[in-house]
């Protein structure tokens, strides 16, 4: 494997970490507030970019 290649999956495996651990955070503030609230749709615009982000790292991956 070159180091280039080994450089990138090491880059793509720490960015994944990162969104997902950000993820698990939005999803935890978001069980604690009650659903007619805007903090929680604001909450959920957030996690809908966390996930976008997370699929166009997997799209750059492959």
């Amino acid at each position: 494997m070159t180091d280039a290649r080994q450089m990138k999956i090491q880059w793509i495996t720490a960015e994944f970490k990162r969104l997902n651990a950000q993820l698990s955070e939005l999803l935890e503030q978001q069980k604690q507030i009650p659903r007619e609230s805007c903090d929680w749709w604001q909450l959920q615009d957030l996690i809908s970019e966390v996930e976008d982000e997370i699929e166009a790292l997997v799209f750059t991956s492959s």
